[in-house]
């Protein structure tokens, strides 16, 4: 008995030293002494502040399953008067959505639950979303901002579009991002030479630094096998016939003469607008400058003359040339667009084929799923998809293989050391080799981490603004096919945004001068590199395209301002006020003097009509919600006055 009440006597002392303890230690848990601290810290501050009440804070939001208790340290990420206060007081940098409503984690991951610094980081054995550090903090906003771009995320919006650029879904799985145009191989054979087919398998970027393609980093025997394989291919199965003959002017030595006038077309045409030349122009097409020396002359001839026959699907429009013009035009190229150091191909002619080079070099065009990019008819293929990367943030560790990397485990430099060194991971990885910069890795990691399967309630995602889109049928459908008008522009959401959305020009630009432009387009802003290519449209073409624009893409509320009257008073009014009151030509030119922001403003009553420069003054987002012009509220006054001021300028007043 004595024994039974000496335990008892030993346990009851041990439980009164745990009750001791508890409170002990539950006074210097980590988030107290923060709270102490930054009320200690507010006393030092010139202004008063009030302290905060000494308790565990917690944000709870059942919708996106968060508890949350990162504000029992950070105490003023709402305070203003706390910007340059130490961590953890300091204000949060420009919010876009109420901590009280979303939580900390949705944005920054790490866990929630935690109370010391460590934990809530997610620097725990067995968490699988530690917080972000800052470079890609921009990954959360892609979960619930579907749409493009997303405002305030640079970084994701670039990773998207590489995304998009490298066609990284043609071998893994990512909802909701398509693929940039790639080449048909049909008809390769016919197009290239198999030395320059040997060099570009060798090393894309070492015949085209620009090239989107990667390197498979083939061995010499790969490469032989895999050249041998594609140049079997000579005819184009859409083209529906065979390549039409080279003109005889083209066959042997091109007379000078021809070469010069196609120079002047070239440069006419603007086809630098979309093509480098040389690492100059546009950024829309792949680069042109050694063209003939990959392909041969009949398939340069047949492609300018008609793009799509040869490439169905691809954005390049197709020029009126006449014959002539077509003639000199691949004079020009061939004679100026060709790489005078490319190395001596070797004798194709005495090259043995391996007898079995078909079924090898079919093997390894599925091995390194080339046709994940590039459609080959009539060749059977077997799926070659790398790993789904939709659910890329979500992605549990042990399914990373980190193999003998020296890297922190984390998934951000999992997959900034994946883009880098692809093959590092597994010796018989089938990744190929991108040329990317740093800032290209840190985009692309950015935007993959923003790939998550777990649904988003509805209320906190922001979907693509999906405008109805209205087929373009008819005679003016087919002009707009022909000259690739939607790979620029669009119209009724259609299309794309490089260029002026069109839904609305019949309001906006004078008939007359629509006529014209189409005759001789020039550019609006000659800072910029893309621009209006000619395209040498004929008569009734341009008559056709010109009536359709002004009759049918209209807004009839701008209908009643567009035959507006102004005195002489509203014009000087209109000139204080742009020089003055506004300072307008802080962003325009009028007469060559003023920024390079906005357009130049001179000729505005030749080109636009009144109604549309008094409603876009009134309101610049009416027309475009995107557009850096800010509105300045202007009343019904100053907006006609400055109308009358920017109308009178351009008649030379």
């Amino acid at each position: 008995m004595r024994d039974l009440d000496k335990q008892f006597g030993i346990v009851s002392v041990l439980f009164l030293t745990v009750m001791a303890i508890s409170p002990v230690k539950e006074y210097f848990r980590q988030w107290r002494r923060y709270q102490h601290s930054y009320n200690d810290y507010l006393q030092t501050l010139p202004q008063r502040l009030s302290p905060v009440r000494l308790e565990l804070k917690q944000i709870w939001n059942p919708e996106l399953e968060v508890i949350d208790r990162c504000t029992s340290c950070h105490l003023g990420i709402n305070e203003p008067a706390l910007k340059d206060a130490p961590q953890p007081f300091t204000t949060h940098p420009a919010m876009y959505h109420e901590p009280e409503r979303f939580g900390c984690t949705p944005c920054h991951q790490g866990q929630g639950l935690a109370t010391n610094v460590n934990e809530s980081f997610g620097y725990s054995k067995y968490w699988d979303e530690p917080i972000f550090p800052r470079p890609f903090s921009e990954s959360s906003c892609g979960t619930c901002h579907h749409e493009v771009p997303v405002k305030g995320a640079p970084l994701l919006n670039k990773g998207r579009e590489l995304l998009v650029e490298y066609s990284c879904t043609s071998c893994h799985e990512i909802k909701g991002i398509g693929k940039k145009f790639t080449p048909r191989l049909d008809g390769i054979g016919g197009k290239v030479s198999r030395g320059w087919l040997i060099r570009w398998l060798s090393g894309p970027a070492s015949v085209s630094p620009s090239t989107r393609m990667p390197d498979f980093h083939l061995s010499a025997e790969e490469t032989e096998l895999l050249a041998d394989f594609l140049m079997s291919f000579k005819r184009f199965p859409e083209a529906g016939e065979e390549l039409q003959p080279l003109p005889k002017v083209l066959q042997k030595d091109i007379p000078e003469k021809l070469s010069e006038r196609g120079e002047t077309l070239f440069r006419e045409a603007r086809c630098i607008s979309c093509h480098l030349v040389d690492g100059k122009g546009g950024s829309g097409a792949q680069e042109i400058a050694k063209i003939s020396s990959k392909a041969s002359l009949t398939w340069i001839y047949n492609f300018i003359k008609d793009p799509r026959r040869l490439q169905p699907g691809i954005p390049m429009p197709q020029y009126n040339f006449s014959p002539e013009d077509l003639q000199a035009v691949t004079a020009y190229i061939a004679s100026e667009f060709v790489d005078f150091d490319a190395p001596e191909s070797a004798d194709t002619a005495t090259h043995i084929p391996d007898p079995n080079y078909y079924e090898k070099g079919l093997a390894l065009f599925n091995k390194f799923n080339c046709r994940g990019c590039h459609i080959l008819e009539n060749v059977p293929t077997s799926e070659g998809f790398g790993p789904a990367l939709s659910n890329m943030r979500q992605k549990p560790f042990y399914q990373l293989e980190f193999g003998n990397k020296d890297i922190p485990r984390t998934k951000e430099h999992y997959i900034i050391e994946k883009m880098r060194d692809p093959r590092g991971f597994l010796e018989n990885a089938r990744m190929p080799g991108f040329q990317l910069d740093e800032q290209d890795i840190l985009a692309l990691t950015t935007a993959l981490l923003s790939f998550q399967e777990r649904p988003v309630p509805k209320s906190y995602t922001v979907e693509e603004n999906q405008s109805p889109q209205i087929p373009l049928a008819g005679e003016f459908g087919q002009l707009m096919k022909k000259y690739q008008c939607l790979a620029c522009h669009r119209i009724n959401g259609n299309g794309s945004n490089i260029a002026p959305d069109l839904s609305l020009s019949g309001s906006k630009l004078r008939p007359e001068w629509i006529r014209n432009y189409f005759k001789l387009p020039y550019t609006i802003r000659p800072i910029l590199t893309e621009r209006m290519p000619n395209f040498y449209m004929s008569d009734q073409e341009i008559d056709l395209l010109s009536r359709y624009i002004s009759m049918v893409l209209r807004d009839d509320s701008l209908e009643l301002k567009q035959n507006m009257i102004f005195e002489q008073i509203e014009v000087e009014q209109g000139r204080k006020l742009y020089y003055n009151t506004f300072a307008c030509q802080a962003c325009h030119q009028i007469g060559g003097s003023g920024g390079y922001v906005g357009p130049p403003l001179d000729n505005l009553s030749g080109r636009l009509q009144t109604g549309w420069v008094y409603e876009r003054l009134k309101n610049p987002h009416k027309f475009d919600p995107d557009v850096l012009e800010p509105n300045l509220n202007l009343t019904d006054q100053e907006a006609g006055a400055l109308a009358a001021f920017l109308l009178a300028e351009g008649k030379g007043k």
